[in-house]
């Protein structure tokens, strides 16, 4: 596992933090990813969403999860974003720290960092699956349902 120093933050300072996950099954194929935005320093839910796709890999939704937190962010202020998940892979890639060989998911990475380049005062820490739980959450449900979500009410988001 790679570690990284946790992101720190002044008081004073806005941050947003996006979560994102994705889940496949491997038998019945099918998957689902999701994504939470949170704004610091309150821990605010500003957005959350899932969806199911037919046809996914576990690292295609992984990838669809970062997608939809970019998607997320699209109309929000671009200062300072933590991107966490708790995939080795799609982090590595995404530092250019390991090669992405599967056509597909080079696809998959190229539209992420194209998205990625708005938003230039960025980290992307590795985490416990544990911590990602809300992502995981999300994603896990959609895959169950084999449908989307957008999580609209305000118990929801803070559950």
């Amino acid at each position: 596992m790679i570690t990284m120093p946790s992101p720190t933050i002044e008081q004073d300072v806005n941050l947003l933090v996006v979560g994102f996950d994705g889940s496949a099954r491997v038998r019945r194929s099918g998957g689902a990813y999701s994504a939470v935005v949170w704004k610091l320093p309150e821990w605010t839910v500003v957005e959350a969403m899932s969806e199911y796709m037919p046809d996914l890999t576990v690292n295609e939704a992984e990838y669809r999860g970062l997608i939809l937190g970019f998607d997320l962010l699209s109309t929000l202020d671009r200062g300072r974003v933590v991107i966490c998940c708790d995939s080795n892979l799609v982090i590595r890639h995404m530092q250019s720290e390991m090669d992405c060989k599967a056509p597909g998911l080079q696809l998959l990475r190229q539209k992420a960092l194209n998205r990625l380049r708005s938003w230039p005062k960025h980290e992307f820490p590795h985490v416990k699956r544990e911590w990602n739980q809300s992502a995981d959450k999300l994603a896990s449900a959609a895959l169950q349902r084999e449908e989307s979500e957008i999580v609209t009410s305000e118990d929801d988001r803070q559950d």
